[in-house]
């Protein structure tokens, strides 16, 4: 059967009550596994749409890592600002 290539997309709102918290929604089609580096040496978060914390305001390199059932991946980058 055939097997759709991954798409990694996100998008990002930030807490209205927080703003260095972020809330990170995984738009991404034909993806079961999601792998999230926030850029701010932060351990890697392997959930599906989580919600990080920033230390400090500041711009910030976002990257999503992900792969479908066959383990092809694809990969995103966003700059946001904090």
């Amino acid at each position: 059967p055939y097997i759709a290539d991954p798409v990694a997309d996100f998008t990002y709102i930030k807490n209205e009550a927080n703003p260095l918290k972020i809330e990170f929604t995984n738009t991404s089609t034909d993806a079961v596994f999601s792998s999230w580096n926030f850029g701010d040496s932060s351990p890697i978060d392997l959930t599906a749409n989580p919600t990080h914390t920033y230390a400090a305001a500041g711009s910030y390199t976002v990257v999503l890592t992900v792969q479908n059932i066959a383990g092809v991946p694809d990969t995103v980058t966003k700059n946001i600002t904090v």
